[in-house]
């Protein structure tokens, strides 16, 4: 199949992308985030506890982007779930309610879609 290999380098090269982008898509994301009205709970945030979990994270979609076998697709769905729950309990450690959580997810995906 002509197209596969075709997909698969188009996909390798987003995750190679986003990976190179990675500091401006934190950054952006953190700027985008403190510019939003509805998101208090942020702003009392340092960057380390603001930008937690969302590395891994971004490395498992980069990791999903390039997996070759079921079982690597497999994994790295598993571990964009786990890493998404992690994420959601230290928002809610860190005060946030479900829809400032929302938010602030919806502001990383924009970031990442803009880099």
């Amino acid at each position: 199949m002509a197209s596969e290999p075709l997909h698969a380098k188009v996909l390798s090269g987003l995750a190679a992308h986003l990976r190179a982008q990675r500091e401006a898509i934190l950054d952006a994301w953190r700027r985008s985030v403190d510019q939003d009205p509805h998101l208090t709970s942020a702003s009392t945030l340092s960057r380390a506890q603001f930008v937690d979990h969302i590395p891994k994270m971004l490395d498992t979609f980069e990791e999903r982007l390039t997996a070759e076998t079921v079982t690597e697709k497999r994994e790295a769905v598993e571990a964009q779930k786990e890493g998404a729950a992690a994420h959601g309990l230290q928002r809610w450690q860190q005060g946030y309610n479900p829809r400032e959580a929302a938010r602030d997810w919806g502001h990383c995906i924009c970031a990442c879609s803009r880099a």
